[in-house]
């Protein structure tokens, strides 16, 4: 199966401040834009990885960079299409010699915090 690439904007939740109850005030922050692959798991990849939920699952293939390497569970993906991704999961890729990335996220529905 051929990826398709995409151009993926990284986001990450910041504390910008307190608000009048001096509760913390919380932005989503631009982290960079990186291109990517994305190849929708199968339902049995998304048992294997522990995710068992009617959304879509997908793991992104990138170039290893200063962008991708400080990817963290905590942070989304804003693809052009509009779509906004969680992570769930980053690692090296398997093959070694840092050249790529693999990100696993899960598709945000909108609903709710992630």
């Amino acid at each position: 199966m051929v990826a398709r690439r995409h151009l993926l904007t990284v986001s990450r939740r910041i504390e910008t401040g307190r608000d009048g109850v001096n509760a913390p005030v919380y932005a989503d922050q631009d982290q960079g834009q990186i291109w990517a692959g994305r190849v929708d798991l199968s339902d049995a990849e998304k048992q294997a990885e522990g995710q068992n939920v009617a959304r879509r699952v997908a793991r992104f293939s990138m170039r290893f960079n200063a962008v991708s390497q400080a990817i963290a569970v905590s942070d989304k993906l804003g693809d052009q299409d509009g779509r906004q991704w969680q992570v769930t999961g980053s690692t090296e890729d398997p093959r070694g010699n840092r050249r790529a990335m693999l990100v696993t996220a899960v598709e945000d529905s909108g609903r709710g915090a992630a």
